[in-house]
């Protein structure tokens, strides 16, 4: 019987970065960008409507701002350069091609939206469909590259084969752990675990899409069955209590979620803070004058903006799955490939 196998991408950061820049995992680096774009669009969403929405935060919504694009896209530029340069040195580099693959996903994003750039953008797309679909040749049981190949084909409206790939890496994740010589088994049981909770989160995001309510529902409890302090879950599944008018187990799950981020002094406490205050005090439909219609009183505790607090994801297999807001996972330093 072959192995199956976890691969994780061992990344190096530039000998100029300062220490402590360098002990950041890539994953963690990833999950911050996310959380920056997510905490900025869950808080939009709910000063529009008085309901909690369910947002695809893996989806990245382009900023505006030319100014808020033009760093982040120039480095996103910079590591396609990089992880080219990677495979001109090795073309059977199967990190080099799945982190390839993410970062033309990456940068295809911001083009969504421009009409003009639709041609550009289906481009880019197509070149993470290629590379990602390259590196599953290489190793079919790649985890990381399996998930991100699933999240460019749903860009492409090719859901069937998304869903597809990610059921395929949920039985990847439960088939039994066997590792080589001198590897953890719990850390690869971890490993394994993480995995399908990531698959799951992007099921339940893509059954969302559909408008599979109960799909979203059984994914989300299995995601908690799995990971019981997942922010995540309790968040999305409490968008949907709250749509549904359930706003008694909608607040219950977002206190539950409160309550892990406060222990964790994790900083989506204070968007979970706004989105409670924000169901005991919902929108007014009535004019303010001097105001705008609708507008309620700020909510009174201080909210922090979402500030680049990472640069930039460094992306690597394994890396952490889609759904609002990324739920901490305890990283440590870049792992080294692993089965």
């Amino acid at each position: 019987m072959s192995k199956s196998k976890l691969r994780i991408s061992k990344t190096h950061q530039p000998e100029q970065e300062e220490e402590e820049e360098r002990e950041i995992s890539p994953i963690e680096r990833r999950r911050r960008l996310i959380i920056n774009v997510g905490v900025a669009i869950v808080i939009l969403a709910f000063s529009v409507t008085s309901g909690i929405t369910y947002t695809n935060l893996n989806q990245e919504v382009p900023v505006d701002n030319p100014t808020q694009q033009e760093a982040p896209m120039d480095q996103v530029q910079m590591e396609i350069e990089r992880w080219q340069g990677e495979l001109a040195n090795d073309p059977q580099n199967v990190a080099a091609l799945a982190n390839l693959g993410f970062y033309y996903r990456q940068k295809a994003l911001p083009l969504l939206v421009d009409e003009k750039k639709k041609e550009e953008s289906q481009q880019l797309l197509a070149r993470s469909e290629e590379n990602l679909r390259k590196a599953m040749e290489l190793d079919p049981n790649y985890g990381f590259a399996v998930q991100e190949l699933a999240s460019t084909l749903r860009m492409q409206e090719k859901d069937d084969e998304a869903r597809q790939l990610l059921e395929k890496a949920i039985e990847q994740a439960q088939q039994p752990v066997q590792p080589a010589q001198g590897e953890d088994p719990e850390t690869l049981k971890a490993a394994r675990q993480r995995q399908e909770v990531e698959a799951r989160m992007a099921l339940a995001d893509l059954a969302f899409s559909q408008g599979n309510t109960e799909e979203v529902l059984a994914q989300l409890g299995k995601v908690l069955e799995l990971e019981p302090g997942n922010i995540d879950a309790y968040m999305g599944r409490a968008s949907l209590y709250q749509r549904d008018e359930k706003k008694d187990l909608a607040k219950a799950d977002l206190e539950k979620a409160l309550d892990i981020a406060q222990k964790m002094n994790d900083r989506r406490a204070v968007l979970i803070m706004q989105l409670l205050y924000q169901m005991d005090n919902p929108v007014s439909a009535t004019p303010v004058p001097g105001g705008t219609p609708g507008a309620e009183a700020p909510m009174p505790i201080p909210m922090t903006s979402p500030g680049a607090e990472a640069p930039l994801p460094t992306a690597s297999p394994g890396a952490e799955a889609p759904i609002p807001t990324a739920t901490p996972a305890a990283e440590a330093t870049p792992a080294s490939p692993g089965r």
